[in-house]
């Protein structure tokens, strides 16, 4: 949560999402989301707090658009192609 909340302090201060990239903390996509989500949220307000590790646990978990894990891209092109292999090898 130390990162997320490194990000969010940064875009506070100005930085763009390409400046945020150079450090090599998160790419300018991921970067961008984060903004987009800490604006909907009210995070990116100078006069109030950053945000405490549950708030910022409970959003990520809804809200963030995560990549999907491999495995259920793999599953999804392994059931897309088992019957033909099956068939193939049998």
């Amino acid at each position: 949560m130390y990162d997320y909340r490194q990000i969010i302090h940064r875009i506070r201060m100005g930085q763009t999402d390409r400046e945020i990239a150079r450090t090599k903390i998160i790419g300018r996509v991921k970067c961008g989301q984060i903004r987009a989500m800490a604006l909907e949220k009210g995070w990116l307000a100078s006069e109030g707090p950053l945000p405490d590790d549950a708030a910022l646990s409970d959003v990520l978990r809804r809200s963030f658009i995560l990549i999907p894990p491999i495995n259920q891209s793999a599953t999804a092109m392994r059931n897309r192609f088992e019957p033909g292999l099956v068939t193939a090898f049998a």
